[in-house]
């Protein structure tokens, strides 16, 4: 048997006399003698915690804790004297506790209102509960006062009781490590039984912020406002016996994020593994997407794949991630995918050149177009190692076989070819007012081309000392050139597109009658020197 009550006395004249927490086997309707007989006199087959505050034959003082038995209020079986006034008009707190096979009652008390136990009785007494009040009991409580206007409340009182189990503590579940994500609401439901059936008092220290338990449910809730590690020690009790606790770990992960995604350019037929980089978040899972028209993989766990491409492109590849949260993020990059290597790289005109040296730095080559000269770079230390003046307006350069650096010269319609120590070797004349435009050597160094822009020709050139080996023309507006890897074809661009139908109204046409107009690109034979077609740009109407 176990019960706790909270009691509050108050009044004039000592607040006589008291009250009494019986259990008697006479019945229901069972009562005592008034004034000082605490209502409890004359009440046999019983046993009685008194709360006294006046002092009368066989009291110890005007202020004690007694037990008492057979409706006897002169003989104690014990008594306390607390050192707290007991009328304060002030809810004091009193545990009774029956060991039945101990045969052994128990009093706590406390000042004021207190949920936990007192780990030790102020009072015990030897007591044959069955043999002293029968096989059947009431409990209740009587009070009696000298007093008008003294009172005496019981304020709180719960009684368990179990024949077959001494007081015992709780059994706490402890809930294992938790991981959650800081802003999210979480709930947490603490789990404890108690072998008396007692009712449950929880509380908790070392929460995330944010979250808070819920003293009668051992419901822990709310949303946690900072990220941590968290060790919270959670604790309950049956306001009978000591707490007990459970201690683990809380983590609070900041939310969902994941990192950029980046791949190296891969030969068509490569598998390319990708692993993507996500923190954060709780129990996140990967989806992907290569953007070559296969289908996207399902949700799992592994942040890691690997994917075949088998033809030559630029694929968006794009990996989902989401968390058991809700969240979601994504990651892109563009995977290239490139046809097989050719044994010799295509050339192209371009206003900037990278010189591969044995036994030195690498060099980077560079025309100024506004200031009539090429800037030399050391490609290692980023050093100006020259900068020497050519013709006027210089538009590209290339690097030639023998290691000379060819530089097109459009406002001085001249080729300047410089020497490895950047003096001039040489200056081919061009046609007066050609503009050349794009140089370039063919892959196997065998041949130089240059663009005349107004010219409306494309040369070919001996690379070793410049000279005319053949002219083709090709129409105005010639730029830039390119030679395949094979060196079987040079490409041109038209910097101008010739004429739309329709170019000067307000509806320009691209295609009339099946036939394509726009920009050009000329396909020519190396071999033959000749235009072998010419590949119209195709129209797009899509926002730039």
């Amino acid at each position: 048997m176990n019960t706790r009550w909270v009691f509050n006395i108050n009044g004039s004249a000592d607040g006589a006399d008291g009250l009494t927490f019986v259990i008697q086997g006479n019945g229901a309707t069972s009562l005592g003698l008034v004034g000082g007989g605490l209502g409890y006199d004359g009440i046999g087959k019983s046993v009685a915690v008194e709360i006294d505050n006046y002092q009368g034959p066989g009291d110890p003082n005007a202020n004690h804790i007694g037990i008492l038995s057979n409706g006897n209020v002169v003989t104690h079986l014990a008594s306390f004297t607390p050192g707290w006034d007991l009328e304060d008009g002030q809810s004091h707190t009193i545990w009774v506790e029956y060991d039945g096979p101990a045969k052994e009652l128990r009093v706590y008390a406390a000042q004021g209102i207190v949920s936990q136990r007192p780990a030790s009785p102020v009072l015990t007494a030897s007591i044959d509960l069955p043999a002293l009040v029968g096989g059947q009991a009431w409990f209740g409580f009587t009070g009696a006062t000298g007093g008008l206007f003294n009172n005496h409340d019981i304020e709180t009182w719960s009684l368990t009781l179990n024949a077959f189990a001494l007081p015992a503590q709780p059994v706490i579940t402890v809930p294992g490590n938790k991981t959650t994500v800081v802003g999210a609401a979480v709930t947490q439901q603490m789990q404890a039984t108690d072998p008396n059936g007692d009712l449950l008092t929880w509380s908790a220290a070392g929460l995330p912020t944010g979250l808070s338990i819920n003293p009668a449910s051992g419901l822990i809730s709310g949303t946690p406002n900072a990220v941590g590690v968290f060790s919270p020690t959670v604790t309950v009790t049956d306001g009978n016996t000591l707490p007990v606790s459970a201690n683990f770990t809380w983590t609070i992960n900041n939310v969902l994020t994941v990192q950029p995604l980046a791949g190296a350019a891969v030969p068509a037929g490569a598998t390319v593994s990708l692993t993507a980089q996500a923190s954060g978040g709780l129990n996140p899972k990967f989806s992907w997407n290569f953007g070559d028209g296969t289908p996207d993989t399902g949700f799992s766990s592994s942040p890691s794949t690997s994917h075949l491409f088998s033809t030559p492109g630029r694929y968006l590849v794009t990996v989902t991630v989401r968390d058991d949260t809700g969240r979601v993020v994504t990651s892109s990059y563009r995977q290239a995918v490139y046809a097989p290597l050719t044994a010799n790289r295509p050339t192209a005109s371009s206003s900037i050149a990278y010189e591969d040296r044995s036994g030195a730095n690498d060099r980077l080559w560079v025309v100024n177009p506004d200031n009539d000269s090429v800037t030399v770079f050391d490609a290692v230390t980023r050093a100006r190692l020259a900068e020497v003046n050519v013709g006027r307006a210089p538009r590209t350069l290339a690097i030639g076989p023998d290691g000379r650096v060819w530089v097109a010269n459009a406002g001085s319609s001249t080729i300047t070819i410089l020497a490895s120590n950047y003096s001039i070797s040489q200056t081919v004349n061009l046609p007066r007012g050609s503009r050349p435009y794009g140089v370039v050597f063919d892959p196997a160094g065998a041949n130089a081309y240059v663009a005349l822009e107004d010219g409306g020709r494309i040369l070919k050139l001996n690379p070793a000392n410049g000279a005319t080996l053949a002219s083709l023309d090709v129409g105005p507006h010639v730029r830039h050139l390119s030679v395949t890897a094979d060196g079987t074809v040079i490409l041109a661009t038209r910097f101008v597109s010739p004429r739309l139908p329709g170019e000067e109204t307000a509806s320009p046409q691209t295609t009339v009658g099946g036939v394509k107009y726009g920009g050009e690109v000329l396909a020519i034979n190396a071999g033959t020197f000749t235009v072998d077609k010419t590949v119209v740009l195709e129209h797009s109407e899509v926002p730039d």
